[in-house]
């Protein structure tokens, strides 16, 4: 009991600390981002569009902190992996090998179910970037929108954007 509740106690303790430096690398991200753009020149800050910003300060700067938490995974999880299966080995002996291959089939199945997300998470980034553009583009317009009463094509043109953007 002593050890279990100790065991609990450091393992919430250590992901106290990994979540908290996690914001700590997401707030530094989105600063330095935030710095770099008010350095640049005004050419270079046409050259760079505001769905690219709007996911680098978002998305992508809260996946970078969400990672901190599993970095040492990295290290542990196949060191892990191997003491199990040398123990379970030593058990069992040979019978251990068609389990072996189940684990590694898994792991490759895995791998090509996380390259077909990446590949989906890139194309809905992408989306995302034509979308933002759209609406700061929208919005610097406002007024001649109105003056032509274009409301309604600019209307249907967010509407196709958010479709794109959902599916």
């Amino acid at each position: 009991l002593l050890l279990g509740a100790t065991q609990a106690v450091a393992l919430r303790h250590y992901f106290a600390l990994v979540f908290r430096t996690g914001m700590r690398v997401r707030a530094s991200v989105v600063t330095s981002t935030y710095r770099k753009l008010l350095s640049l020149s005004p050419s270079a800050q046409n050259a760079v569009s505001s769905g690219e910003v709007t996911n680098l300060m978002g998305s992508d700067a809260t996946r970078i902190g969400d990672l901190t938490p599993y970095l040492h995974a990295l290290w542990f999880a196949p060191l892990q992996a191997l003491v199990a299966l040398t123990i379970l080995y030593r058990e069992v002996g040979p019978a251990a090998l068609p389990g072996l291959l189940l684990v590694c089939s898994t792991l490759f199945i895995n791998k090509r179910i996380a390259a077909a997300t990446f590949r989906v998470q890139q194309r809905l980034l992408a989306t995302r970037d034509s979308r933002a553009k759209s609406m700061r583009e929208l919005l610097g317009g406002i007024q001649v929108i109105k003056l032509y009463a274009w409301e309604l094509d600019f209307a249907k043109r967010t509407r196709k954007l958010r479709l794109d953007e959902g599916t």
